[in-house]
């Protein structure tokens, strides 16, 4: 993401709204899976999960950085 940080969260957001919400991708971003880190239980939950999948407020989503 070009612009890190915390967000309002929008009904039925998308991980992939919520990045363009953070301003995109990076240029070196990772575009494939994403960790989707979720408070449970006293825990932290690491979820994998794809652009398309829907987050919950609260949630941290996690884009890779690709090497090439």
């Amino acid at each position: 993401m070009t612009a890190p940080g915390q967000y309002q969260y929008v009904a039925k957001m998308s991980v992939e709204q919520a990045v363009a919400i953070a301003g995109g991708f990076a240029p070196r971003a990772w575009k494939g899976p994403v960790e989707i880190r979720r408070k449970a239980n006293g825990g932290i939950l690491r979820i994998p999960a794809q652009v398309i999948d829907p987050i919950c407020p609260g949630d941290t989503a996690i884009i890779a950085e690709r090497w090439f």
